[in-house]
C-alpha cells in the first residue's frame, strides 16, 4: 500500500472538521472518513410543480409579496376576455354570409378594404360598420 506525506495543518483541519467527542479515540483515517461522509450531497428535494408555484404567487397579496421578496416586483397578470369568433356575426350579415373564406376579423377587414394597421381588426370593423353599414348588426364586443 502506498503512503502519502500529510501536512500537519491538513491533519489539524481534518481533526477539527471531524468534531471528535471528548476522550474519543479517533485516528486520522476514521476522522477523514467522517469528514468525507458529511460532504455527501443531501437528498435532493423533489421538483416543485411550476403551476403550484404560480398559484402560490398569485394567491399572495402585494404586501406579503413585497415583504417576502423585497427586491422584486410582483408580475401583474393582465386578464382579457377572448375575442368573439366572427362566424356568428358573419351569419347575420347577408352580404358576407356566403363567403366561406372569411374566418377571422382581419380577413373580413381585408375583404372590405378596411385599413387595420396594428390596431384590433374587430374594433376597426365595429367603427366601420357603425359609420358605413348601419343596417348591419353591430360587431360584438369582447
Amino acid at each position: 500500500m502506498r503512503t502519502f506525506p500529510i501536512a500537519d495543518d491538513l491533519v489539524e483541519l481534518v481533526w477539527r472538521l471531524a468534531k471528535p467527542e471528548p476522550f474519543e479515540k479517533l485516528d486520522f483515517n476514521d476522522a477523514l472518513r467522517r469528514v468525507l461522509a458529511e460532504l455527501k450531497p443531501k437528498a435532493v428535494k423533489p421538483a416543485v410543480d411550476v403551476e403550484k408555484l404560480l398559484a402560490e404567487l398569485a394567491a399572495m397579496d402585494d404586501k406579503e409579496f413585497a415583504k417576502k421578496h423585497p427586491n422584486y416586483d410582483k408580475p401583474k397578470r393582465r386578464v382579457r376576455a377572448p375575442s368573439p369568433h366572427p362566424d356568428i356575426w358573419l351569419s347575420k350579415v347577408p352580404e358576407l354570409a356566403s363567403m366561406s373564406h372569411l374566418r377571422t376579423w382581419r380577413g373580413i377587414c381585408d375583404h372590405l378594404q378596411i385599413e387595420v394597421g396594428r390596431d384590433s381588426a374587430r374594433r376597426k370593423l365595429a367603427d366601420w360598420v357603425s359609420g358605413n353599414r348601419p343596417t348591419w348588426p353591430p360587431v360584438p364586443d369582447a
